[in-house]
């Protein structure tokens, strides 16, 4: 993460709002009774919310806010079960509608913010935070905010103003961090951060780039350009803090900004596989099927014991249809890591994404992913998924029953689990496992 802001909450996080919501309804207001309809509905949803069932939680709020329709409670504690349930945008209507019922503004800023991050709306969100700082001048949760968007929108400058406002407020750990990075400080960030950088390691003079590479170990992509910005400027040579300077900003959404450094680290190194490597992908993802190709060439060339550059290869192939070359390239891959699970993985989902079960590499890579990494959820949802697609229902149900014990959490075994109960005519119990999935956040956007 790479903003103090937390991520979205869990649904016990959810159960405590609704409690509190509760607290204030029994406690704050004299004129009603505990035992008020909407005080049974809460706690209605709040027994759902218990069990992580957001639909049925949902439900019940839905039809209380009908009911009682001018009390803001339900549409409050339907905006943290949507926040919860990772549905910004829907939370975003139902805290309009608190709004609209006269909810306190107390109630409603904070939560703007955290629906606004969740869906990422970071233009958004830094209008809204600047907004309720005006107000507010001292609001942790307003700067927080202000400190996220503006990594997100790649302003580094800003980002740093609002985290040192910040730290003088409420000089968190995390906030320290933060600033410290932002500020370039590697005194600080030995001190505050040494999980980016340990007390006595010795690094200069590329300190920077080493703690930009960290932060991209951690998915950081908003401090991790900001400190790889500093890089390129204190070691203008460095072809990998180009490299790497591009991948944070097209993982930010910067992508003509991302391609110049993609182009100034292969400039600066040609025979730099990673250069060339991430410049390929990024060709790929941007749909330059020619220059992504000459890009794993040149990859090719200079790394051949490398297998991410033949999986690469192999999904390239896939882009173009060409389904027996995807073939050639991902058996190179695991013929230098044969015993690496995760490569594994990545191949069968290469296939069953584009439901090419008929390839024999296909359920070859599902039953070998097993065979490595039988604990992980994932190798038994992919071959779960494998027999699902063989028309194999008995077989799937085996594997997925294994990937739900495995993980509980997992939206998308639940969702072909209940795809395998409904091939085999189980409907009552197909449709429990759909909303279970539906209840865990699957199918996303983009899913299978």
């Amino acid at each position: 993460m790479s903003g103090p802001v937390s991520s979205r909450p869990s649904h016990t996080v959810c159960r405590l709002a609704l409690m509190l919501l509760l607290l204030g309804i029994t406690t704050g207001c004299m004129s009603r009774q505990p035992t008020s309809p909407v005080d049974h509905g809460l706690l209605q949803a709040e027994t759902e919310l218990a069990a992580g069932h957001f639909s049925s939680a949902t439900e019940i709020l839905q039809a209380f806010m009908v009911s009682n329709p001018n009390d803001p409670t339900p549409a409050l504690a339907l905006t943290d079960c949507y926040l919860a349930w990772g549905k910004p945008q829907a939370g975003l209507a139902a805290l309009e509608e608190a709004a609209h019922r006269g909810a306190p503004a107390d109630e409603i800023a904070d939560r703007r913010l955290a629906l606004l991050r969740a869906a990422g709306a970071w233009t958004e969100l830094r209008r809204e935070a600047a907004l309720q700082l005006q107000a507010s001048p001292d609001s942790t949760t307003a700067l927080s905010a202000m400190v996220e968007a503006a990594l997100q929108l790649g302003d580094c400058g800003s980002a740093q103003d609002a985290a040192a406002q910040l730290t003088s407020v409420a000089p968190t750990r995390s906030a320290n961090r933060i600033l410290a990075v932002l500020e370039g400080n590697l005194e600080l960030v030995r001190e505050h951060a040494p999980d980016l950088l340990q007390a006595d390691e010795i690094c200069e003079p590329h300190c920077k780039l080493l703690v930009g590479y960290r932060l991209v170990e951690q998915e950081a992509w908003g401090l991790a350009h900001c400190v790889l910005q500093q890089a390129v400027r204190t070691e203008p040579v460095s072809a990998e803090a180009h490299a790497w300077l591009g991948e944070s900003l097209e993982r930010l959404g910067h992508s003509q900004q991302a391609l110049a450094h993609f182009q100034q680290a292969t400039q600066l190194a040609p025979a730099s596989p990673l250069s060339w490597l991430l410049l390929g992908k990024y060709h790929m993802t941007h749909h330059d099927l020619d220059a992504a190709e000459d890009a794993l060439g040149r990859t090719r060339e200079l790394d051949p014991g490398n297998p991410a550059v033949y999986l690469a290869t192999a999904e390239l192939c896939a882009s173009r249809g060409q389904y027996a070359d995807m073939t050639t390239w991902n058996r190179k891959a695991l013929s230098l890591a044969p015993d690496d699970p995760g490569l594994w993985q990545a191949v069968a989902r290469m296939y069953l994404t584009r439901m090419l079960i008929e390839d024999t590499l296909a359920m070859e890579a599902a039953h070998r992913a097993v065979m490595l990494a039988p604990d992980d959820a994932e190798s038994h949802v992919l071959l779960g998924w494998a027999h699902l697609l063989r028309s194999e229902p008995q077989e799937a149900l085996v594997e997925l029953q294994k990937a739900v014990d495995l993980d509980p959490g997992s939206g998308e075994a639940h969702y072909l689990l209940s795809q395998a109960l409904r091939q085999m005519g189980e409907e009552s119990a197909a449709r429990e496992e759909q909303i279970r999935a539906a209840d865990l956040g699957y199918p996303t956007p983009g899913s299978p």
